[in-house]
């Protein structure tokens, strides 16, 4: 529990989340602000020197079919369709869209560099670090890819996970709140602790997307649906 901020219990108000959200993300970057205004498709919100296939972008910037995304010293938050992206500081991640503009769905991720939180509306995504396939439908989950190693969390829902160099390398599992995380390299699957990521950024990217997570019951926050 101390990897994370289990908020389920912890009576926070929005405030204290987006508060405590913002002080938790690198160079000061809100994941969600709490004026009101509307989800921005594509890149949501974006740190300095972010680009898009090889060019500087920004704010409100939409995605390509094919995107090859990287950031400098500071996060991204990305927002396709239903589905919603926390992108760390100095990673280095490939989305494919389905092709029809301007309602793109997301079809699938790579992470060929550092960090990547993401929520998933229902329906099938795979995604892939150097060392594993994941096949998922609809979930919470954290991939971080390491020299030598990639690590994956569940954070709630079903996997399976496949290793790229070795495809018998293999094992499914449901969670429902960061049960089982996981390291893969070339030739092992094994068990890990609950590392750089929280809930309280599972909340606010579920929100971006008017969802909570399954481990947030609405009495715990107050909430009657989504609220920024």
């Amino acid at each position: 529990m101390s990897e994370r901020n289990s908020l389920a219990d912890s009576g926070f108000t929005r405030r204290e989340i987006c508060i405590g959200g913002g002080l938790l993300l690198g160079g000061g970057l809100l994941l969600a602000s709490c004026a009101s205004r509307p989800t921005v498709q594509g890149i949501h919100q974006a740190g300095r020197d972010l680009r898009l296939n090889g060019i500087a972008v920004g704010q409100g910037e939409p995605l390509e079919e094919t995107s090859l995304l990287e950031t400098g010293e500071e996060e991204a938050v990305l927002v396709v369709g239903g589905d919603a992206l926390l992108m760390r500081a100095n990673a280095k991640v490939a989305l494919q869209l389905s092709p029809l503009a301007p309602k793109r769905n997301l079809l699938g991720v790579e992470v060929h560099r550092g960090g990547l939180l993401s929520v998933f509306a229902p329906g099938a995504r795979q995604l892939k670090t150097p060392h594993a396939q994941i096949a998922l439908r609809g979930t919470g989950i954290y991939l971080e890819a390491r020299t030598g190693e990639s690590y994956i969390c569940v954070c709630y829902g079903s996997v399976t996970i496949q290793g790229r160099e070795q495809p018998t390398l293999q094992e499914r599992f449901t969670t429902r709140h960061h049960e089982q995380p996981r390291t893969i390299t070339s030739g092992e699957i094994a068990k890990a602790p609950m590392l750089n990521h929280t809930d309280t950024e599972l909340v606010m990217l579920e929100a971006l997307v008017g969802r909570k997570p399954p481990f947030t019951p609405s009495a715990a926050y107050g909430w009657k649906g989504r609220t920024w």
